[in-house]
């Protein structure tokens, strides 16, 4: 049985769900008082089955993937909760060390130096569950769909999109871009195919996920290019190594998604 050694998930009610994220000092990483290595780690409560607040638990695939690596590593973690658009801007700034279910793009990479991946994300839309037309992405040219901001998958979409064919509107949240469909506002929601199929299995989101996934991207934990980061780095790597060889991370991917998508599907035979 593994042992998780984070901090305040059983007190997330203590912690700020602010846009901008809270933290209690300008530096991220540190000690705590009982001498343990403590990560802040970045979040957004709304991201199921990645990461989600449920009966005032953090809980998700990502969460319990970090929250392993960290244990089999040494480390015990903080949590900085924020909508996407925090978690990013937290991550930028320093207020976190990391984040969770943050894909590596060659544009991020500009910027953090990632760990081994635990995550392959494939990019995925929805549109109205009554729409029984749009099934691919050239069905959806000349149409609207909805991104959230600082999200990856808009990205992804962008780059299957060169003439811009299909107009991306961004919100700040996903329950923002699920009412623009039901309102007929915008044509469809792109976010995580993985998340995606699994909010309407399990959560029932009323919509309907077309069939065409796209653009998939590695996902490690990034950090920011430091000495004392390089060294978190190495320890999370051998974790992620040590994890992975037990069948621990596929176990968590199975609990949550019902498939392992620890392993990537582009070169699968």
């Amino acid at each position: 049985m593994k042992k998780f050694k984070a901090l305040g998930l059983g007190i997330l009610s203590a912690l700020v769900l602010a846009a901008c994220g809270s933290t209690s000092s300008s530096e991220a990483s540190g000690d705590s008082a009982e001498g343990d290595k403590v990560i802040v780690v970045a979040a957004s409560p709304d991201g199921y089955p990645q990461h989600y607040m449920e009966d005032d638990e953090l809980k998700g695939y990502s969460v319990e993937v970090i929250e392993a690596v960290a244990a089999e590593a040494g480390y015990t973690l903080e949590w900085e909760l924020s909508d996407w658009s925090g978690v990013v801007a937290n991550l930028q700034a320093g207020k976190a060390d990391t984040a969770v279910n943050f894909a590596n793009t060659p544009e991020r990479r500009e910027s953090y130096t990632y760990t081994e991946n635990y995550f392959y994300a494939h990019t995925g839309i929805v549109v109205a569950s009554d729409d029984t037309t749009t099934n691919t992405l050239e069905d959806l040219k000349g149409e609207s769909v909805t991104g959230v901001v600082g999200s990856n998958y808009a990205e992804v979409l962008k780059e299957y999109n060169p003439d811009d064919a299909i107009t991306i509107d961004f919100v700040e949240t996903n329950a923002v871009a699920m009412a623009n469909i039901q309102s007929g506002k915008t044509k469809g929601f792109v976010n995580g195919y993985e998340e995606l199929a699994a909010q309407i299995k399990n959560r029932g989101l009323d919509a309907r996920l077309i069939e065409e996934q796209f653009g998939e991207k590695p996902v490690g934990f990034p950090f920011k290019d430091t000495e004392e980061n390089q060294q978190i780095i190495a320890d999370f790597n051998a974790a992620i190594e040590s994890l992975s060889a037990d069948g621990t991370l596929a176990e968590i991917s199975d609990k949550y998604f019902g498939v392992d998508v620890t392993k990537s599907t582009e070169n699968a035979e």
